[in-house]
C-alpha cells in the first residue's frame, strides 16, 4: 500500500499550521552525493525512496537562458567561467571563489560536474613537475 496519502497529510498539516503525526522529513542531495551514492549502490539509487522521505525538493533552472556554463579562460590554477545569467565567475584550483550571485550550493555542484575534470587535470600536471 501507498504512503503517499500519509505523507501528504503529514505536509498539509505542517503547512496549516496543525500537529501532524511527526514533522515531515525531505532534504536537499548534492550532486557529488549523488554521484557517489550511485556509484556504490548502483546508478538507480533514489535516495527519497532510499530513505523513505515525506518530500522531495525541486529547484528549477532560473537562468534566463537555459545552457551550461562556459569556461572563457584557464590559465594556470585560475578559471574564468561564464554563467546563464551572463555573470562571469574567476575561481582558483581550490575553489576559492571571488564574490559572485550564486550560492554556496550551485558553485558546489558547478565545480563537482563541471570543473572537477579541469582540476584534476592540472593536479596530475603539477604531480609530473
Amino acid at each position: 500500500m501507498s504512503k503517499a496519502p500519509e505523507k501528504i497529510q503529514r505536509l498539509r498539516a505542517a503547512l496549516s499550521h496543525h500537529e501532524g503525526d511527526r514533522v515531515p522529513v525531505g532534504e536537499f542531495f548534492w550532486t557529488g552525493f549523488l554521484k557517489r551514492a550511485r556509484a556504490r549502490w548502483g546508478a538507480d539509487f533514489d535516495p527519497y525512496r532510499h530513505f523513505d522521505l515525506d518530500y522531495i525538493v525541486i529547484t528549477p533552472n532560473m537562468d534566463p537562458r537555459i545552457q551550461s556554463f562556459q569556461i572563457l579562460k584557464q590559465e594556470g590554477e585560475e578559471i574564468l567561467l561564464k554563467t546563464g545569467f551572463g555573470a562571469t565567475i574567476r575561481c582558483g584550483l581550490k575553489g576559492d571563489l571571488h564574490p559572485n550571485a550564486y550560492g554556496s550550493q550551485m558553485i558546489a555542484e558547478l565545480y563537482i560536474e563541471q570543473l572537477e575534470p579541469i582540476v584534476a587535470g592540472l593536479l596530475e600536471s603539477r604531480a609530473g613537475v
